[in-house]
């Protein structure tokens, strides 16, 4: 039996070292891989698309960021990576976005990253909200300091008119009073006068008639009582009248 024969009765007759079966260890169907985590192959001859793609660069890696980061890691024995970190991850632990690919961590960090930029959104509206509540207290206050003003003035041209209105009251007062004096005055003196006119009267009802003519005479014609002496007659004074 030559080489070859041998490798072909092997190949048939080999039994699995993972489910007892006949077939090759490498292509158990219930084997799982540890690159890509599907069943039927082990990680060696893995053909996933996915993993093929990380592994020959296709997702635009440098080759030397990759051998830097994976100096910094000891012990790690996966030839995946992430391609925003350039860590050395395993395939099913990353998260496939066209051909990059993404660790937990750097998932993690964007999450974070991405509540930051909410908050921070967040916050600015709430800060633009307080500037404008701000400004409108602001405007407000300006507005009630000039109601303010406005109201002072409004006190200080009450208080003028408030004066100016105690003044002409006194004023009306005194002028009030001036008329009253007046006219007390002068109802004074028409009663004096009605009181000297009642006295004539009663002094004309009880005197001689001559005298009487003589003394309206003299009054009428503004002549003293004295010019004419008792020596004149009678006939005298009927001639003058």
């Amino acid at each position: 039996m030559n080489n070859l024969q041998r490798r072909r009765f092997f190949k048939k007759n080999l039994q699995c070292k993972n489910c007892n079966a006949v077939h090759e260890f490498k292509h158990c169907p219930k084997i799982i891989c540890n690159r890509c985590h599907e069943n039927g192959h082990i990680g060696r001859y893995c053909k996933n698309g996915t993993y093929l793609a990380n592994l020959n660069l296709e997702c635009g890696c440098l080759q030397n960021n990759l051998r830097n980061q994976r100096r910094r890691q000891r012990g790690i024995k996966f030839d995946t990576h992430c391609c925003q970190c350039n860590f050395t991850f395993p395939l099913y632990e990353m998260k496939t976005e066209g051909l990059k690919q993404k660790c937990l961590n750097c998932l993690q960090l964007e999450d974070n990253e991405y509540e930051l930029n909410v908050l921070q959104q967040s916050f600015e509206e709430e800060e633009e909200f307080l500037l404008g509540n701000l400004q409108q207290i602001f405007e407000e206050e300006e507005s009630l300091k000039d109601l303010q003003k406005t109201s002072n003035d409004i006190n200080v041209h009450v208080d003028n008119w408030l004066k100016r209105v105690q003044i002409h009251q006194s004023n009306y007062k005194e002028f009030v009073n001036g008329i009253s004096l007046f006219l007390n005055k002068e109802i004074d003196d028409l009663l004096n006068d009605h009181e000297i006119v009642i006295h004539n009267l009663e002094e004309e009802n009880h005197a001689d008639p001559m005298s009487v003519i003589k003394k309206n005479y003299l009054m009428d014609n503004n002549i003293e009582e004295n010019y004419y002496s008792e020596e004149n007659s009678e006939e005298d004074i009927e001639e003058i009248l």
